[in-house]
């Protein structure tokens, strides 16, 4: 049996295009995307430090736009698992934390089929780049570097992940999968060497009416921000979170989900324990609109005394509308109200919050997505500060042929700190890749190139920080 996946992990990484021969020569791999996408509607506010991002349907062909390019590597979540698909709400491509591809699965290495079915994937990446600011500094204090990384991939599915109602087959209610994806990263200049490790595990039950789900999601690699990380999303994440799914009817569904997260910088001035527990109500009120209300509380501790600690509520109405087979869309607006103890004395807030994902398919081989969020973070940059977060992104992705295509992603992020800082971050990046099989189940080998320019102005005197990066990702399934 082939194992049919959802959700993807992408990683995208930069390369140096002088060493393009020996990139391909070393490792022929496919590009890797990635998903942990939040199985709830309702994704934590702290989102941006987790990846996570509203549901949102398959588009009309079955992927995520992020998805349209070469095979990825997924995280072990099921299409028959999870219903719906997830797109991420910016074009960031945090290894391993972007929204990627909802159909296909990495080629098998081995597997078994029977009742209780079994898949092994192995596979090798290899990724070079070249950046002219590695710190992401002020310009005056750019250092250039070329960085070499090298991630084995090994993914393992045990369980019914098809498609299909559970009373017309005899395949396993019980599911795991795992995920392990070290990265051993040499900067070429000085010598300087780091094994940077991420693990994702999941085990659960899927029924005619319930779900039931236990995650546990470790990654130290976006650390290192190595290729396109905004400094706000550079940390090192431990999750665990249990997820309950029950169906009323066929139209109506309670979901509820507990999330531990533990956020470590690199500095450890910012370090944060995060509770959030999430509850929604939906209700599917025709074959195209689904709508709902959710609920979201959550509790922030800064390991550092002199912080303290956030508690906030969120009211929340959901959407998803799908007027035509070409598009799709999600949405979720509502009020949110935040305290502080502790630390910096500040006065209870109320902000709304929501964000706007559509997706479309303009031809057979163009599809476009856009994407806008509003929300609220505590900062890394500026310890004790609360920033107000506007991101809004546009991707559009074309296929030359069955096996060649183009990406191209803007983002533009503004972030207003009630410490009265400021600042924006306008983000461009085109891609060229280069898939062995139109068919992304069976392509073993992709190639991708592409170049990026990112800018963070601090507003007022301050000096502008650009980086730019350009580079080779080439992955290989055994």
């Amino acid at each position: 049996m082939t194992l049919q996946v959802l959700t993807q992990y992408e990683i995208r990484m930069n390369a140096s295009c002088s060493c393009l021969t020996f990139c391909i020569l070393a490792l022929y791999a496919p590009g890797m995307a990635a998903d942990p996408a939040s199985l709830l509607l309702l994704p934590p506010p702290s989102g941006y430090e987790s990846g996570l991002s509203p549901s949102l349907h398959r588009s009309p062909n079955g992927e995520t736009l992020s998805a349209m390019a070469g095979m990825s590597v997924s995280r072990p979540v099921s299409t028959r698992r999870q219903g719906e698909a997830d797109i991420g709400l910016t074009t960031q491509r945090r290894r391993w934390s972007s929204l990627a591809s909802t159909s296909g699965s990495q080629p098998m290495t081995w597997g078994i089929a029977s009742d209780v079915s079994a898949q092994l994937s192995v596979g090798l990446q290899s990724e070079l780049f070249y950046t002219d600011n590695i710190k992401y500094t002020a310009n005056s204090g750019a250092v250039g570097a070329t960085v070499f990384e090298l991630t084995p991939i090994i993914r393992l599915d045990i369980g019914d992940p098809q498609e299909g109602a559970m009373s017309s087959s005899r395949l396993s209610s019980y599911y795991t999968g795992i995920l392990y994806v070290p990265t051993v990263r040499h900067l070429l200049e000085d010598g300087e060497q780091k094994v940077l490790q991420h693990f994702f595990g999941e085990i659960g039950r899927l029924t005619d009416i319930t779900r039931i789900s236990l995650r546990l999601d470790y990654d130290e690699r976006i650390l290192s921000s190595s290729d396109d990380t905004s400094l706000e999303d550079t940390y090192t994440l431990l999750e665990a979170s249990g997820l309950l799914e029950y169906h009323f009817t066929p139209k109506t569904m309670l979901r509820s989900k507990l999330t531990y997260r533990d956020i470590t910088v690199e500095d450890g001035l910012a370090n944060r324990l995060i509770w959030i527990g999430e509850e929604a109500l939906e209700w599917a009120a025709t074959a195209k609109i689904t709508i709902g209300l959710g609920t979201e509380l959550g509790l922030i501790q800064f390991e550092r005394a002199g912080l303290g600690s956030q508690n906030y509520q969120q009211a929340l109405l959901l959407g998803r509308w799908k007027p035509t087979a070409k598009l799709n869309m999600s949405a979720r607006a509502g009020l949110e109200w935040r305290d502080f103890n502790g630390g910096t004395p500040k006065t209870m807030q109320l902000t709304p919050v929501g964000a706007v994902a559509l997706q479309w398919l303009a031809t057979e081989k163009t599809r476009i997505s856009t994407r806008l969020r509003v929300g609220n973070e505590p900062s890394i940059v500026q310890q004790g500060a609360l920033f107000r977060e506007y991101r809004l992104g546009a991707e559009m992705m074309h296929d030359l042929s069955s096996q060649w295509y183009l990406s191209g992603d803007l983002q533009y992020v503004r972030r207003n700190y009630d410490s009265g800082r400021r600042e924006s971050e306008p983000v461009t990046r085109l891609l060229l890749g280069y898939r062995e099989s139109p068919d992304r189940a069976a392509s073993r080998l992709n190639v991708e190139l592409y170049v990026q320019w990112r800018q963070r102005k601090r507003h007022g005197n301050f000096e502008a920080a650009d980086r730019s990066q350009v580079g080779i990702q080439v992955t290989k399934f055994f």
